[in-house]
């Protein structure tokens, strides 16, 4: 059995070993060693969230190469038109092999709730039942448990995600709620053009710009 398939099988029988430890160094735990020391790393390894805005009750977890993950999202909205980024996370900047970013997607879909299947085929796609806020949550706290930029980690000394570092690899996408409603119907997207406008009111008055 390889190395990466025997991850994949461990990260779920060994979850709270792997939330506790983070990413990286549970590999280094399980496997004794850094199976990613000999891989070379590549100038754009994005992680990304994106959404639908007519339901933000699901999410798509993905990972491009490009140079911004905005080509990626383009690609998709060929084919759904309500399909937008909501965050990404820039892992060029902490240093990753593609193989790491491949086996960290897939790390991230089995621990954050359950995928959604693809109707037509059954197998499972990038869409998971969790709200993007939710999700968001959750892979600030993984990937700033995992990668350090420059030396430093991305968690303060009560494990907590360090923002004023972290804020470096990660970027939102909260778009001005009137940009939406040019484009659709208010009613299509009332739950997702409500959060924009409480996100804009709170950054305005200092506010915290999470309701979760």
């Amino acid at each position: 059995m390889g190395c990466v398939t025997s991850f994949l099988i461990l990260a779920h029988a060994l979850s709270p070993l792997s939330g506790v430890l983070g990413f990286r160094l549970y590999l280094e735990v399980v496997f004794r060693m850094n199976p990613y020391q000999n891989e070379p790393l590549i100038p754009n390894a994005w992680i990304y969230i994106a959404i639908d805005i007519r339901d933000l009750s699901i999410c798509k977890i993905g990972l491009t190469t490009a140079v911004s993950p905005w080509q990626r999202i383009q690609q998709g909205t060929t084919s759904n038109p309500f399909y937008l980024l909501f965050n990404s996370y820039n892992l060029s900047i902490v240093g990753i092999s593609k193989k790491e970013l491949q086996d960290l997607e897939r790390y991230l879909h089995r621990k954050i709730e359950r995928r959604i299947p693809i109707v037509s085929s059954g197998s499972v796609s990038e869409w998971v039942e969790s709200h993007p806020l939710q999700a968001e949550n959750w892979i600030d706290s993984y990937i700033s448990n995992s990668f350090e930029l420059n030396g430093f980690s991305l968690q303060n000394e009560h494990g907590e995600v360090n923002y004023s570092l972290f804020n470096k690899v990660k970027e939102v996408c909260r778009p001005d709620p009137s940009s939406i409603t040019r484009a659709v119907r208010y009613e299509q997207c009332q739950e997702y053009v409500d959060y924009l406008i409480w996100y804009h009111n709170s950054a305005r008055l200092g506010q915290p710009n999470k309701p979760l």
